[in-house]
């Protein structure tokens, strides 16, 4: 008997710890996996990020622009937990894009350890573009002005994917 009750109360603390929900990032948690200051960039005053709601799916955002001279760098953070059909579309959205590599334009994907990521460049134009998809919850997309891919991924470095939550299954950001 005694047993039997150390089992049921072992099955419900289970169902309790691994039954639980995850929960969209509020605006200020969302926040916190951006950077506020980069090193030659000035840090738009108007960022901002929000909960978005949308009939029973729910996701946050949170927009950051960083500028130097004439180079510009706008992140936008999507955290898609509670809203995995909208992850799902744009996953595929993505996924569907062909490859692409000419004098003036480049679009590629790369495999990553977390998830997926895809690069873009227009030379003529100096814009560049980084999108990750991370562990089937978030998007992470870096969109430069007056800069090149080299450039833009040192500037990618600057945010700490480790530090974003259910990073403590992978070891390392992704570089």
């Amino acid at each position: 008997m005694a047993r039997l009750k150390l089992l049921s109360v072992f099955m419900l603390f289970a169902g309790f710890c691994y039954g639980q929900k995850t929960e969209v990032l509020k605006p200020e948690e969302i926040n916190k996996l951006l950077p506020t200051k980069i090193k030659g960039y000035s840090l738009d005053k108007e960022s901002k990020s929000r909960l978005l709601t949308i009939g029973s799916l729910r996701y946050s955002l949170s927009e950051r622009i960083f500028t130097s001279r004439d180079k510009s760098v706008k992140i936008l953070l999507f955290d898609y937990v509670e809203a995995p059909i909208m992850f799902n579309q744009s996953l595929r959205k993505w996924q569907e894009m062909r490859e692409v590599n000419t004098d003036s334009i480049a679009f590629h994907s790369i495999q990553t350890e977390n998830g997926h990521r895809w690069e873009s460049t227009h030379a003529q134009t100096q814009r560049a573009q980084i999108i990750l998809a991370i562990d089937n919850r978030f998007f992470l997309s870096l969109e430069a002005e007056k800069m090149m891919m080299e450039e833009l991924h040192e500037f990618l470095k600057n945010i700490k994917l480790s530090e974003f939550p259910g990073s403590h299954q992978r070891a390392k950001d992704t570089k």
